[in-house]
């Protein structure tokens, strides 16, 4: 175990070894001069000037303490920093490259979204954007797609329902003209008559056959259609 233990004094290292009465079993440093200690078998100076280590094995009870010098802790912390340096900036920049890259795509999205609907504000009635993500903007281009759908039937309803309220009104309308153009077609005809116009009386007849067959041809057409 000593050796073991020795073998880790290297590259300004010390250790310290007590027993469970706190008397020294073990004491080494491999270190420059400026860093070696005064009380190297003080367990309380070494804590106080260096960076200590402490591990209590429970079989022996006795006390491994490992110690640095701080200032060589710091140097090489700063050595492995500085040597990191170019590792940590390509990882930054990276980091930075995709965040754009997501957040040009997501903008990219949205504005195709905003385009659509300035369309639509325009007339079109179609929806040009789709998307297939579960993120925010996925939901939101599919609920707006719903929305649109929903739109769209709504105003084919209400065509549909003008187009056939149009159809009635004409041909209520109809109905409340034809009989009072028929009795004063009728009453005409009958005073060209008695006044012996036999002509303007055979005129007067064809232009009503020729009306009422094509308002029967109009009514037809309507049936068809319905």
């Amino acid at each position: 175990v000593l050796e073991t233990f020795a073998d880790l004094l290297t590259e300004n290292r010390g250790g310290l070894i007590l027993d469970e009465q706190g008397n020294v079993v073990y004491s080494g440093y491999h270190m420059d001069t400026p860093y070696k200690p005064d009380k190297e078998t003080s367990l309380n100076y070494l804590k106080e000037h260096y960076v200590c280590i402490e591990k209590k094995i429970e079989d022996t009870k006795w006390n491994f303490c490992l110690y640095q010098p701080k200032e060589e802790l710091e140097k090489s912390v700063w050595t492995l920093l500085l040597g990191n340096i170019p590792v940590l900036l390509l990882c930054l920049f990276l980091i930075l490259l995709l965040g754009y890259f997501f957040s040009r795509k997501m903008v990219e999205r949205l504005e195709q979204l905003t385009e659509n609907m300035n369309q639509i504000n325009l007339g079109l009635r179609k929806v040009t954007v789709v998307s297939q993500s579960k993120d925010e903007i996925g939901v939101l281009v599919r609920t707006f797609t719903r929305m649109m759908d929903e739109i769209n039937k709504l105003i084919s309803q209400v065509y549909e329902a003008k187009i056939k309220l149009q159809k009635t009104e004409m041909k209520a309308l109809q109905a409340q003209i034809n009989p009072h153009f028929l009795y004063n077609t009728l009453d005409m005809i009958n005073w060209l008559a008695k006044s012996g116009q036999i002509s303007q009386v055979s005129q007067a007849v064809q232009a009503l056959t020729r009306f009422y067959r094509l308002t029967l041809g109009q009514k037809e057409l309507f049936g068809t259609i319905d």
